[in-house]
């Protein structure tokens, strides 16, 4: 993530550039919101699961806020080897 020192939509620059963004799983349990990618998405079990956490950049002056996933590149790399044809 670009570590931009304005917002994109308002011009702001009261800037919160990585704030968690929390998920509430089973039974309300916290947990950060995450990207899930499976590898080979075919599998009934071992699906090489990737997950990679995601953050917020907020504005504190109009309320925008982007996702951003906290490791795109090892991200981008588990979705190519998930379209490799599997034997």
């Amino acid at each position: 993530m670009s570590e931009s020192v304005v917002c994109a939509k308002c011009g702001s620059a009261k800037i919160i550039p990585r704030a968690t963004v929390r998920d509430m799983g089973d039974y309300n349990a916290p947990g950060r919101l995450a990207l899930m990618l499976h590898e080979n998405p075919d599998a009934l079990i071992f699906k090489e699961t990737f997950i990679c956490d995601l953050s917020a950049r907020v504005c504190c002056s109009c309320g925008y806020a982007e996702l951003y996933a906290e490791q795109p590149a090892e991200l981008y790399a588990a979705y190519e080897r998930s379209k490799q044809p599997r034997d």
